[in-house]
């Protein structure tokens, strides 16, 4: 499956996927994404093209599940351009095309630690 049929499919998801449903099984699903046309003209880096014109795309996926004293989240980037060429100091080296930006599991141990006990347990990856 490719990079693109995915992030579709997820949006279908997100788009058909009732909220009220998914919250009564402690699921969360969030997204947003950012299309914008940028243009740069006069450029200040030195051996640079003076103008550049480029069209880019930003998509964040987020899912958040909590069921009793369990808490797993996750949370994915994707950056795209179009238009930048050689020469004008933007491409695919400086753009995140996937990108998996936090991973974490949380737990209220409280119970397991004896009455009374107050502690929360936590194991938490940044990409």
């Amino acid at each position: 499956m490719t990079l693109k049929r995915l992030f579709i499919s997820a949006y279908a998801l997100c788009a058909a996927l009732p909220a009220a449903a998914a919250e009564d099984q402690g699921l969360t699903l969030s997204g947003n994404a950012r299309l914008r046309y940028e243009a740069l003209a006069g450029q200040a880096r030195a051996g640079l093209d003076d103008r550049i014109d480029i069209v880019s795309l930003r998509t964040v996926l987020a899912a958040d599940w909590r069921q009793g004293p369990v808490h797993v989240g996750v949370e994915l980037w994707d950056s795209r351009i179009w238009g930048g060429h050689p020469g004008e100091g933007i491409g695919t080296g400086e753009v995140n095309t996937f990108e998996p930006v936090q991973a974490y599991v949380t737990a209220d141990l409280g119970p397991v630690l004896g009455r009374g006990a107050r502690h929360r347990s936590s194991s938490a990856a940044s990409c």
